[in-house]
């Protein structure tokens, strides 16, 4: 599940070149955007959208939830000392490395993308968009941009997530054990009742009160080194709730055996929610200023964050569920995509940036041209992991040693 929600990274980020969400033609507004300076505005694709919306309901809380569970495991199996040295091997350097190397690679990526946007009239053939995009301005601290965390924001925000409850467990080991312990018990005591499924409306009640402190309807991001602190708490309720859930595996039950209603209630509130953001969208403009909004837009975007609070938590267990029906035994293939997908999702977002840019000229449709962005992208990443990375000194970072 980890390795579909990495790869899943390809059909978003290619997909935001492709959708017309929120700035229509607006190339000035496009341009200004520090996280996404780039769309394909003539291959504006309301397929290609909804894909990535479809994906962002779900994808990084899903993430956030397993990198949790994962930590609670290897904490109780390993201890601290190896916890704390393996979170710094797989993330920490990880992140500094890469954040080193792909930075330029990826402000080459976007500042190609927007000399092809920009070049309007076609003025300049491709290969000169692409020598014109080159640089000193791409490298860190060198260019007019300060210098953002990229789409490593969520490794970045995990080393944090990792502290915080680390030293939380340790201190709630240390000075109240007995109300660990009684806290426990008591979860584990609900979980093998029958009013254990009281956690699926109590989860999406927690989600639903930070969803609703928040200024957008939906899962923000921020590539800021200080994001607002609502982000990252958003993001951490998941941590949090993986993190516990490793103690209390009835859970895990939980989705296997209800994968018969939880499969058809997440395509029914994917459904709801795809219509519930494009309706919120559509409204958004017609606020007179952000400090009165529409009565409107209120209440449409209060529809949506609750819609959102259920569809992802439905499709997160609908998920866990078809992985443990599914997934009984060891695979190859799934092996090789396990161990490629941190490398897949550090290396993606250039690539899909600048292939997006070369094709931008093609008159295809645009949803045509995102299938070819998001094969060739993979392909690639793919076939640089198991040349070059897989068994190299980078593959040992970022998977460790195999036995």
């Amino acid at each position: 599940m980890r390795a579909a929600m990495m790869m899943m990274g390809i059909l978003l980020h290619a997909g935001v070149m492709y959708m017309a969400m929120p700035y229509g033609d607006d190339v000035a507004g496009i341009v200004a955007d520090g996280r996404d300076p780039y769309r394909d505005i003539e291959g504006y694709s309301m397929a290609a959208q909804r894909i990535a919306w479809s994906i962002h309901i779900f994808r990084m809380p899903a993430f956030m939830l397993l990198a949790g569970f994962f930590g609670a495991m290897m904490l109780q199996k390993r201890g601290a000392v190896s916890f704390l040295k393996n979170r710094f091997n797989r993330i920490v350097i990880p992140l500094v490395v890469f954040w080193i190397l792909i930075w330029p690679i990826d402000r080459f990526a976007w500042d190609f993308g927007a000399n092809m946007m920009l070049d309007q009239a076609s003025d300049l053939n491709v290969w000169q968009n692409l020598k014109n995009a080159m640089s000193l301005k791409i490298l860190p601290f060198l260019g007019d941009l300060a210098p953002h965390t990229m789409h490593l924001w969520f490794i970045y925000q995990l080393i944090y997530f990792y502290i915080i409850t680390f030293l939380l467990h340790c201190a709630l080991k240390k000075i109240c054990p007995k109300t660990l312990e009684r806290g426990a018990s008591f979860i584990s005591s609900l979980g093998n009742s029958k009013g254990g499924w009281v956690f699926l409306p109590f989860a999406v009640v927690c989600t639903w009160l930070v969803l609703s402190a928040n200024s957008t309807f939906h899962f923000d991001v921020s590539f800021s080194w200080t994001p607002p602190l609502y982000i990252p708490f958003a993001y951490y309720q998941f941590f949090l709730f993986g993190w516990i859930g490793y103690h209390h595996l009835k859970v895990i039950d939980f989705a296997k055996r209800n994968l018969r209603w939880l499969f058809p209630a997440s395509i029914g509130l994917l459904a709801l929610q795809l219509y519930c953001v494009e309706a919120t969208s559509s409204l958004a403009p017609l606020q007179v200023d952000d400090s009165t909004p529409s009565e409107g837009f209120e209440r449409m975007k209060n529809i949506t964050v609750w819609s959102q609070a259920w569809s992802v938590w439905v499709i997160i267990l609908m998920f866990i569920g078809l992985c443990e029906k599914l997934i009984k035994r060891p695979h190859r293939a799934l092996s090789f995509l396990v161990g490629a997908s941190y490398w897949l999702y550090l290396t993606h977002r250039p690539l899909c940036v600048a292939f997006a840019a070369f094709f931008q000229r093609w008159a295809a449709p645009g949803i045509l041209k995102y299938v070819f962005v998001c094969g060739i992208v993979t392909v690639i990443c793919l076939w640089s992991y198991q040349v070059m990375v897989r068994r190299s000194v980078v593959g040992v970072l970022l998977n460790g040693r195999k036995m």
